[in-house]
C-alpha cells in the first residue's frame, strides 16, 4: 500500500510541474476555458475556489457554456477574418486574369467572368455579420498567438516560433505586399502552364 501510495503521489507530483510550466510560459492563454480551469487546478489545487469536485467547475466543459466563452466566439471571429481575406485575393486573382488581353480567350474557354461574379457572392457572404452565426457550432479558427495578445499584424507568433512572409530581399513584408506577392505568385503559374500547352 506504502509504494502505491508513493505512485500516485509521484504522479500528482509530475501533473504539477506540467501544469505549471503552461502557467510560466503563457501557453495556458492557447487553451479554452474549461482546460485552463483544470490546469490552473493541477498547478495550485484550486480554480477560483473550486477543486474538480465542484459543480460549475463541472459545468465549465458543457457545450453552451463553451460556446458562449469569449475564446470560442474569437475563434468564430478569426475565421471570418480568414475568409474574407480568401475571398478577396480569389476576387483579386481573377480580376487579374480578365485585364490581361493576352489571356482573353483562355479566360472565355474556363468562364472566369462567372467565377468571378461565384467569388465576388462568396465575399459578400462570409463579409455579412450574420455569417458568424452561421460558424456558430464549428472549430473556427485557431488564432495561432496567444488569445488577445499584442502580437504584430505581421508577424504571427506562437510561443518561440514565428512565422512571417519575407521578400528577396530578407525584410518583412506589409500584409498588402504579402497579398500582392501571393497574387502575382499564382498569375505566374497560370500563365507559364499556358505557355506550355502552345507550345506543345
Amino acid at each position: 500500500m506504502e509504494s502505491y501510495v508513493d505512485g500516485i503521489n509521484n504522479i500528482v507530483e509530475a501533473q504539477q510541474r506540467v501544469a505549471l510550466q503552461y502557467l510560466e510560459d503563457g501557453s495556458i492563454e492557447d487553451a479554452c476555458p474549461p482546460l485552463q480551469a483544470l490546469l490552473i487546478i493541477m498547478a495550485t489545487g484550486k480554480y477560483l475556489g473550486m477543486t474538480v469536485h465542484h459543480a460549475d467547475f463541472r459545468a465549465l466543459f458543457t457545450r453552451d457554456n463553451l460556446l458562449a466563452s469569449d475564446w470560442y466566439k474569437e475563434r468564430l471571429e478569426i475565421k471570418q477574418q480568414r475568409d474574407i481575406a480568401m475571398w478577396n485575393r480569389h476576387v483579386d486573382t481573377l480580376n487579374q486574369f480578365l485585364d490581361d488581353a493576352d489571356y482573353a480567350d483562355e479566360a472565355r474557354r474556363l468562364d472566369i467572368p462567372a467565377r468571378l461574379n461565384v467569388a465576388i457572392q462568396k465575399l459578400e457572404m462570409v463579409s455579412n455579420p450574420d455569417y458568424l452565426n452561421e460558424l456558430v457550432g464549428t472549430l473556427g479558427a485557431d488564432p495561432l498567438r496567444p488569445v488577445r495578445s499584442g502580437a504584430g499584424d505581421n508577424v504571427i507568433t506562437w510561443n518561440k516560433a514565428k512565422l512571417a512572409t519575407m521578400d528577396k530581399a530578407g525584410n518583412l513584408m506589409e500584409e498588402a505586399s504579402i497579398r500582392a506577392y501571393k497574387t502575382q505568385s499564382f498569375i505566374q503559374r497560370v500563365k507559364s502552364r499556358f505557355k506550355r500547352v502552345r507550345l506543345s
